[in-house]
């Protein structure tokens, strides 16, 4: 049973509609949202001239600067050392053709996922250094690298860390490594207030900053911002503040004018028009992951520093098959692990622990999230590496999966990662006593593990227009902490019920009120609920167009578009039966 909270409405909202010149619906949103003057609902939307703070007041960012500058001025091997999902990856870029267009002598390296593992580590420090490094950066880890960065200081390179994840705590006390400087918000006391940026993002800020510092213009800006802006869709940060302006700009851009040759063709073997965050964390996110997936993530970076318009060509094909390739791969494998959950004594723990010895190491945080989806739990999904076990967890908001891990060091390897996503790795024989562990020191219970639903507003069908739902639009992007707007009516009527899809799982529908106003409606998740219900009133999914089912619904607007005709849909997230 899922929960239904109703955000508190302190404003008149015909009023607000009359003042502001706007539709019911965005003024319930705006509301919802505490902005519900003017002047607010102004520096909402004004992310064009959005005012960030002074980057270098973050910890280590001066510092960072002078280190950069001595090494280009004295033609130091840099290189830098990215990761191999979306944010590694395109901070590894910013980093990269921002450094090389100052004339640094810069090289990259993205960890292999499988030979590697996440993060720094020691062996991948000594061919660097056999290659000649000097200085080295990293993007997006580095953080919890101790010991590594250690080695590399003995062995005298000068090392700089931009990252976003959360230090080593021991003894309730941090551990930072021992770097040259170590710039990371998550850190204690880190000297800027916004700290939920991604690591492209805080690359972008730092690189726009660095090039100020040393008097020049940064004409690479704009289609740096676009990478930043992927990335933070993609990394799941909260999408408020500088982190908005960030992707929103982003957006805009990338539907102008795609500077970048690698991104441009990325973009055409889509076959993407009109961009927005879906395209971002749906299509072009899991493009770029889906190398670091199945090959390795160094070929993403060579697409976006490719200028050759053949060459780009040819690696924009090559991370879409891999992109089919793991699309097939990650269905076969979550049907099984859901199969497994679903058939034991699994299902009743109040954290997932699946080990599967079959599965794709590459695609478990995937499936993670798919588990995590479905039960609405903590899932950690687990499988054999050449070392022993590795894995990814994924979370939900009031469970700190960082933290759990933290107190389960004694049963793990490497780990790291934030409040709703990690990485480990252990041996396999710890696989049971970690689950066990896990569970038994979880204070979670039954009424955490509700879906929660939280309503912007009572909506009558009345005020539901296809202007209204366009209008909802200026309010991308959408994500963490600026979620889509989800409204409510009561005492509706389903009827004309089809279902769609190769297993007819998605539900079609019409809805209407008692007045009579109706609206066409669709539903991706719940079909199974649909169907037990038909099937106490004698109706099967095959032949139910004449059954009525009552209803209170949860949705969100949308505009569904075909050919030349577009009418709103009620995207319908919940629903119960009265």
């Amino acid at each position: 049973m899922s929960k239904w909270f109703i955000r508190p409405c302190k404003v008149d909202i015909g009023n607000m509609c009359r003042k502001m010149g706007i539709n019911v619906p965005l003024a319930l949103a705006l509301q919802a949202k505490g902005l519900n003057t003017p002047k607010k609902v102004k520096d909402y939307f004004n992310t064009e001239n959005y005012s960030f703070g002074d980057i270098t007041e973050l910890i280590g960012v001066k510092r960072s600067f002078e280190i950069i500058e001595k090494a280009i001025n004295e033609n130091k091997k840099i290189f830098i050392y990215g990761d191999y999902d979306v944010d590694g990856v395109t901070s590894t870029v910013i980093l990269y053709k921002s450094l090389k267009a100052l004339g640094a002598n810069v090289f990259y390296y993205i960890p292999n996922r499988v030979t590697d593992g996440y993060g720094l580590n020691v062996n991948a420090i000594e061919r660097l250094i056999g290659k000649g490094m000097e200085l080295l950066i990293t993007c997006d880890n580095g953080i919890a690298a101790i010991e590594e960065i250690k080695y590399a200081k003995e062995k005298g390179i000068d090392v700089v860390i931009y990252d976003h994840h959360e230090p080593v705590i021991k003894d309730d006390k941090e551990i930072l490594p021992e770097a040259d400087s170590v710039t990371d918000a998550k850190i204690e006391n880190c000297g800027y207030d916004f700290t939920v940026m991604c690591a492209g993002g805080l690359c972008y800020r730092v690189m726009k900053a660095f090039y100020e510092y040393l008097g020049q213009k940064y004409t690479l800006e704009k289609e740096m911002i676009i990478f930043a802006g992927i990335a933070t869709v993609c990394d799941v940060v909260d999408l408020v503040g500088e982190n908005r302006a960030i992707a929103k700009r982003s957006l805009e851009l990338i539907n102008d004018n795609i500077e970048n040759t690698g991104l441009r063709h990325l973009v055409d073997i889509n076959s993407l028009e009109s961009i927005n965050e879906f395209h971002y964390g749906f299509v072009l996110g899991p493009c770029i992951n889906a190398c670091g997936r199945l090959e390795d993530a160094s070929i993403a970076v060579e697409l976006f520093i490719e200028e050759n318009e053949a060459k780009a060509s040819e690696l924009a094909l090559k991370l879409f098959e891999l992109n089919a390739e793991r699309k097939v791969i990650t269905l076969d494998s979550t049907d099984r692990i859901i199969n497994e959950v679903e058939n034991s004594n699994l299902i009743e723990d109040k954290i997932l622990v699946v080990y599967d010895k079959e599965l794709h190491e590459s695609i478990a945080g995937i499936v993670a999230g798919r588990l995590k989806e479905r039960y609405n739990k903590p899932a950690i999904v687990l499988t054999k590496s050449e070392k022993g076990v590795k894995g990814s967890c994924r979370s939900i908001d009031k469970y700190n999966i960082f933290e759990a891990l933290n107190k389960e060091k004694e049963y793990l390897g490497k780990f790291g990662g934030h409040k709703l996503a990690a990485g480990l790795s252990l041996p396999e024989e710890n696989v049971e006593k970690f689950r066990c562990s896990i569970n038994q020191h979880c204070s979670l219970n039954k009424e955490d593990f509700e879906q929660v639903f939280y309503i912007d507003g009572q909506l009558p069908f009345d005020f539901i227009s296809l202007d209204g739902a366009e209008e909802l639009d200026i309010m991308h992007p959408f994500g963490i902490s600026n979620t889509k707007p989800i409204f409510g009516t009561k005492d509706l009527t389903c009827r004309n019920i089809r279902f769609l899809g190769e297993n007819k799982t998605i539900v079609a529908m019409e809805l209407a009120d008692k007045s009579g106003n109706s609206n066409r409606a669709i539903m991706f998740n719940g079909g199974d609920r649909i169907e037990d219900i038909l099937l106490n009133k004698n109706y099967s999914k095959e032949n139910c167009r004449d059954a009525e089912i009552n209803i209170d619904a949860l949705y969100t607007l949308e505009i569904n578009e075909y050919k030349d005709y577009r009418n709103v849909q009620l995207n319908i997230k919940d629903f119960r039966e009265i």
